[in-house]
């Protein structure tokens, strides 16, 4: 159906330009778009404004000049979907039914009777009012006129400020300015999610109830039962190749061996056994290796970062200690300390099962005994006077020469040459690199606060890793925060960056170890 909208003012000042509205909204094909005179009487007075209001009503009036140029009542706005156009309607009265119940000097109530007026003589479309003020909004309404507020959406962006200006101004030559810094990149740290948090779990060995340690103790016992029968072993009788006979005889352990080895050896394994499964959760805490920070950095920019100061503060239970590592300066003496919060779990196992009284054995013939060859030396009685003379020379005389010998290397070794002093070089320090990070935190001391320093960090040179180890002040489930702070001399503004350390709780049983140690006993 067809709608002729009688326009206000704000229309064309407050919205959207006509071309970019969705008239589509509306519902209605064609679209007649009433440029009225008390309208067209409001936008003249603009056209001496300043700022976008006065680009809009010449843009008005120059859509009327073409109009009157062509000797046409309308423009096109949209050809279709809807079809919209603008037509000029200067010679419309208000209504004179209602000229006691408006103040026709106003444009707002003149548009009212205007649209009366239209409404009266309409038969196959519709009039209505199109407002954004709800002043004349209400006055049609209370009068029963048609009318159609203008959605908001339809508004355009409101006009900045001075303020907004000078405010847009300023951020435009702090862009331009921060363009000539160098541009601090903090990446997210090794190991933590996207929102910068790091979690790490702390394993407690709980301690085995009495229940469980009596039921590893009845598999213990089936394993390794308590011997009770002691009847000897039937006598056996062996021939060899030979035709020789063995015998082999059994005879019982004494009644104080087996006394012994069931009400006290045996007893006292099983004792030994229980200790041991009470103890078994001691040592056996897993506390995750220290938590090794590793974070990078980079310099993006297009200007290198000078005298340099990148600073590391732990808040909450959380301390921070160095690693030393040679490529972090030259205060670094290259030792690598990789501790560990957990001590190695202990290697618990059960002793030995006793081993029940063996049971005598008697062997008919008895084996023979064993010949042992003994190999001989040189037998002194079998030489002869001359030959023994000869031998004692000989080994006397091997003895002095070998004295001489150690004397006179002794007698070298102590004179002195002057060929062997060695005046050492003077010690010159290597001077600092100036591209170098230098810590300036005593390496293996915990701290809340440490940091590097560098006095020219260049641009575009890849990511820089600093790490360091964070530890947790008590043994609780518990968190803090580890601020990473970049300055720098032409750095405008300090670059930071946020990782939160948590740190949780998870109790671990000791069945399963305790039913390992079974089946590995002996």
């Amino acid at each position: 159906m067809e709608i002729h909208l009688v326009a206000d003012t704000n229309l064309f000042f407050e919205c959207k330009s006509l071309e970019q509205l969705p008239w589509a909204e509306l519902g209605y094909d064609p679209v007649v778009v009433l440029l009225t005179k008390p309208v067209l009487d409001e936008i003249d007075k603009h056209k001496k404004e300043s700022g976008r209001t006065r680009s809009r009503a010449l843009d008005i009036f120059g859509r009327v000049r073409d109009m009157l140029a062509a000797s046409s009542v309308e423009t096109e706005i949209r050809a279709a979907s809807p079809k919209v156009v603008l037509r000029r309607a200067p010679n419309i009265k208000p209504d004179p039914t209602f000229k006691d119940d408006l103040d026709y000097t106003k444009t707002d109530e003149k548009l009212v009777g205007i649209v009366s007026t239209l409404s009266a003589s309409a038969s196959d479309y519709r009039v209505k009012l199109f407002t954004d003020d709800t002043g004349p909004a209400s006055t049609a309404d209370g009068l029963g006129v048609p009318y159609l507020m203008i959605h908001e959406s339809w508004r355009r962006p409101a006009s900045e400020t001075t303020e907004e200006k000078t405010i847009k101004e300023l951020k435009k030559d702090l862009a331009t300015y921060r363009a000539q810094e160098p541009e601090i990149s903090i990446g997210v740290p090794e190991g933590a999610n996207e929102s910068n948090i790091m979690e790490v779990r702390r394993k407690i060995a709980v301690p085995l109830t009495d229940t469980e340690i009596e039921d590893v103790l009845a598999a213990l016992r089936l394993k390794h039962p308590l011997m009770a029968d002691f009847t000897p072993p039937a006598p056996s009788t062996t021939t060899n190749s030979a035709g020789e006979t063995t015998a082999v005889e059994y005879t019982a352990p004494s009644e104080s061996d087996i006394s012994n080895y069931r009400d006290v050896l045996y007893p006292q394994w099983m004792d030994r056994c229980r200790g041991i499964l009470k103890r078994l959760h001691e040592g056996r805490d897993e506390l995750r290796p220290l938590l090794v920070l590793r974070w990078p950095m980079s310099n993006k920019g297009t200007r290198p970062a000078t005298h340099l100061r990148i600073e590391f503060e732990a808040t909450g239970p959380l301390m921070l200690r160095r690693i030393q590592t040679k490529s972090r300066g030259a205060d670094d003496d290259g030792n690598n300390d990789e501790d560990s919060e957990s001590s190695a779990p202990s290697t618990a196992q059960f002793p030995a099962a006793p081993r029940p009284p063996s049971f005598k054995r008697k062997v008919t013939p008895a084996p023979s005994p064993i010949t042992l060859r003994v190999s001989k030396g040189l037998d002194v009685s079998t030489l002869s006077t001359v030959d023994l003379a000869k031998y004692q020379s000989q080994l006397l005389g091997r003895t002095g020469i070998d004295a001489y010998l150690k004397h006179a290397a002794l007698a070298e070794h102590a004179r002195p040459r002057a060929e062997s002093i060695v005046i050492p070089a003077p010690y010159i320090p290597k001077p600092p690199n100036p591209e170098s990070f230098y810590y300036d935190w005593p390496a293996g001391r915990l701290v809340k606060k440490g940091a590097l320093t560098c006095d020219f960090w260049r641009h575009q040179t890849g990511d820089e890793v600093f790490e360091f180890q964070v530890l947790f002040a008590n043994d609780d489930a518990t968190g803090g925060t580890v601020e990473c702070t970049v300055h720098a001399e032409n750095l405008t503004k300090p670059e930071q960056s946020k990782v939160i350390v948590r740190r949780t709780i998870q109790l671990s049983s000791m069945i399963d170890v305790a039913n390992a140690m079974v089946g590995d006993s002996e």
